[in-house]
């Protein structure tokens, strides 16, 4: 990718809002972020959040993270992303689940949210749906030993059709993808030769594409039409470098992606665009 950006700072650059440390924080403005109320969690990580609708289409904001009081995920919801539900376990009290939930997204077109994430003491990978953001299934036929997943998108294939896309590694560090058409049923786990693992994916239906951004051990950049048959894209990044997000404005016609890479004794934030998810 040509049009290059180097950050030099000590943190994670990230492409969309995040509730960190436990804490909210709410924006009118691309710059200006005020701390929600009463949004402190103590002993609470939040890591991952969505937006979305339930059964009587309001919005409904979703975040993901865990408990380390409990030792159990949890999620809380908002309608107005001030006032937010008491963190709970999505599955029982009885039988909580320990999943890390590293992305989820919403499909207007399908009426469902779907998570992905990996299991904190197993080497599993989850998916877990819902039609109304409260009451969630963890996908019993979806788990899959040895491969984690790390992101989650809804774009469209080369007929048209509404997919689902999740991306992660294997246990050995390869990227993996899989899709599925409904939320429900998915395809069996593809890894992409020569990619490292993955972090993130993102779709724009003005150039058909997926995107998805890794790093660390390998490639970096792989684009798919189809979510399953992947080609991997050079980067000026060296071996090492590892994009963690990547999102993509239709207003601008511009993919973007936020990274980071080390070099002793220093974290270097990075930035990188494409017109195209190729170049």
């Amino acid at each position: 990718m040509t049009k290059h950006i180097y950050k030099h700072i000590y943190s994670f650059l990230l492409a969309a809002a995040f509730l960190f440390g436990g804490a909210g924080i709410l924006s009118a403005q691309e710059i200006e972020w005020s701390k929600v109320p009463n949004s402190f969690s103590y002993d609470i990580r939040w890591g991952s959040i969505t937006h979305g609708y339930n059964n009587l289409g309001q919005d409904l904001f979703i975040v993901f993270g865990y408990d380390s009081e409990h030792d159990q995920d949890v999620i809380s919801t908002s309608k107005d992303g001030l006032n937010w539900t008491t963190p709970l376990n999505p599955q029982s009290e009885e039988d909580p689940s320990q999943v890390s939930w590293g992305s989820a997204i919403y499909s207007k077109e399908k009426g469902l949210f779907v998570a992905v994430g990996k299991g904190y003491y197993d080497q599993t990978g989850y998916v877990m749906t819902s039609e109304d953001g409260e009451s969630w299934l963890i996908n019993e036929d979806a788990k899959t030993e040895n491969i984690y997943w790390s992101s989650v998108t809804y774009g469209y294939d080369d007929d048209g059709d509404g997919l689902f896309v999740a991306v992660g590694r294997t246990s050995g560090d390869s990227g993996v993808s899989m899709t599925s058409t409904n939320g429900i049923a998915w395809s069996d786990p593809q890894v992409i030769e020569g990619q490292a693992e993955l972090f993130s994916v993102t779709y724009s239906k003005e150039k058909g594409l997926f995107v998805a951004a890794g790093g660390y051990s390998g490639n970096q950049i792989s684009t798919s039409n189809d979510g399953l048959n992947w080609e991997i894209q050079e980067t000026p990044e060296p071996f090492g470098s590892a994009w963690m997000s990547v999102t993509y404005s239709k207003e601008k016609g511009l993919f973007v992606a936020v990274g980071y890479r080390y070099s002793n004794p220093t974290f270097y934030g990075m930035v990188m665009t494409s017109e195209d998810g190729k170049n």
